[in-house]
């Protein structure tokens, strides 16, 4: 099991739903791939970060939490690879994934009452080339139209967002697909909002 619930109360979580062998807490990406790698190898468990799971006595045991990833390894983390789990047939692919969800950046460093910041208080964003990469790859394997980031905020007023807007632009990104995103209204303006648009945006929801 992964998710927020078990993040803020990893413990309790696995108390509450006995059904759950293992959860992972944090970032879950290195957790689940070591987690396999044992099961399969029947090798040790006790060293896996981010790990919680119910011991030989029946007994929960927390490991270590993970380091958030860096800016550098998100850029490295592979594209979901939703053919995997739909199997390859392309047309039922795009129809599922027209609409393409992907993030470019995780961490917040705002404390709003209604989040607990399972990501952390720590922006780490993704490349601009390398978010325009994947953009491209949703449109050409899934046939993708429309792009929600799903960013806690995705739309900063600084020079890494005017980065990859305008290399949205340059790319004709903004004639392919549309996107939506989530922005505070203290970063709202004219030149900002003005921009998005003409790279797409067609949505935004705000705080």
């Amino acid at each position: 099991m992964e998710a927020v619930n078990i993040t803020a109360l990893p413990k309790t979580t696995l108390l509450e739903f006995p059904v759950f062998d293992y959860g992972i807490f944090g970032e879950g990406e290195h957790t689940m791939l070591d987690l396999l790698i044992s099961l399969q190898n029947g090798s040790e468990i006790k060293s896996i970060k981010g790990l919680i799971y119910r011991n030989e006595n029946n007994q929960i045991s927390v490991n270590e939490a993970r380091p958030f990833l860096s800016s550098e390894e998100l850029d490295k983390l592979p594209y979901p690879a939703f053919h995997h789990y739909y199997g390859h047939n392309k047309k039922a692919l795009a129809s599922r994934h027209s609409y393409y969800v992907m993030i470019s950046s995780r961490g917040c460093p705002y404390s709003c009452a209604f989040c607990m910041q399972v990501l952390g208080r720590k922006i780490r964003r993704r490349k601009a080339e390398n978010i325009c990469e994947e953009i491209e790859y949703a449109i050409s394997t899934y046939g993708a139209h429309t792009i929600d980031f799903a960013d806690e905020i995705f739309l900063f007023n600084d020079a890494n967002t005017q980065e990859l807007l305008e290399l949205m632009i340059k790319k004709d990104l903004h004639k392919k697909i549309k996107w939506s995103g989530l922005i505070r209204a203290n970063y709202v303006n004219n030149e900002l909002i003005t921009l998005a648009k003409k790279s797409g945006c067609y949505r935004l929801e705000w705080g």
